[in-house]
């Protein structure tokens, strides 16, 4: 089922970054550049499952814009987004609120909690990226590690350790080829095969 989010913003960075974040094909988002044209967008968009509304708006600030929406259907979820936290802390047309600047978990985690199975994919999406990271991160450790070691073992090479300084080479340009899918012919170059 097609998911509708209206993000009322009118920057048009903060609202790309947003755009980058949700833009799925089973996400339609609608942008409204002030709150008068997010009150518009959502009288003729009844099935909106979420709004984000920035709060600092010209024409109509996002609380005004929030109080219409709240008359018209109070369950809809609207979180308030602004880089001053304490304009909302009394704000009662708001579900929740969120800083600026926010990380990408955060923005997903906060919609996800008001509208329920939108945002599963993305949380999936973001936790693989996460772990691909510390996955990568741990790897590149490892290599560098090695090269430490080959670095002290040539200063101290002798006939008999120059096998193992070798072998650590080979098992760096393993890696590094495995890493680039086999495709990166000056690995062989900069780290022949151990004959």
């Amino acid at each position: 089922m097609n998911k509708k989010i209206l993000v009322a913003e009118d920057n048009e960075i903060n609202y790309l970054r947003i755009e980058t974040i949700l833009k799925k094909d089973d996400v339609e988002l609608l942008w409204a550049k002030n709150g008068e044209e997010a009150v518009n967008i959502y009288k003729k968009n009844l099935d909106i499952n979420i709004i984000l509304m920035d709060i600092k708006m010209p024409i109509m600030d996002g609380t005004a814009a929030a109080k219409i929406i709240k008359q018209i259907n109070p369950n809809v979820p609207i979180i308030g987004i602004t880089a001053y936290q304490g304009e909302m802390r009394d704000e009662t047309n708001l579900n929740a609120c969120l800083e600026k600047p926010f990380l990408t978990k955060e923005l997903i985690l906060i919609i996800d909690k008001h509208v329920k199975n939108l945002c599963d994919e993305m949380l999936k999406k973001e936790d693989k990226r996460a772990d691909e990271w510390i996955k990568n991160e741990k790897e590149a450790l490892r290599v560098l590690t090695n090269v430490s070691e080959i670095l002290e073992l040539t200063e101290y090479v002798s006939k008999s350790e120059s096998t193992k300084v070798l072998i650590k080479l080979d098992e760096i340009r393993n890696i590094l080829k495995k890493k680039n899918n086999n495709e990166n012919n000056f690995l062989d170059i900069i780290l022949p095969n151990i004959k």
